[in-house]
């Protein structure tokens, strides 16, 4: 017996351009675009957390971070300038993020 790829998302069989889930056993119903290919024959791939790609949550989580870090470094005795700094440079970050994904 031929052991069979584990569970993920490979090329459709149907239809290329997608990518339709594995199960290990079988062929599910979700599928997704086809992720490009990283150039050296194998296709990238992205993370979910929670349904949502790693790379777009991290965007959206980290900068609010610094922001509220920001404000604690700010409020410390010859930190303000570097608080506010770090202020500055999240909110840069969270309106460039924004600006792309909306």
């Amino acid at each position: 017996m031929t052991e069979q790829p584990p569970p993920g998302f490979y090329a459709d069989p149907d239809d290329p351009s997608f990518e339709r889930w594995w199960s290990g056993d079988s062929w599910g119903e979700q599928r997704r675009a086809s992720q490009q290919s990283s150039g050296d024959g194998t296709t990238a791939r992205s993370i979910d957390f929670f349904g949502v790609d790693l790379g777009i949550a991290l965007a959206l989580v980290l900068p609010p971070l610094g922001i509220v870090s920001g404000l604690v470094i700010a409020t410390r005795p010859g930190k303000t300038s570097s608080g506010l700094t770090i202020v500055l440079m999240a909110v840069l970050v969270l309106a460039a993020w924004i600006a792309v994904l909306g």
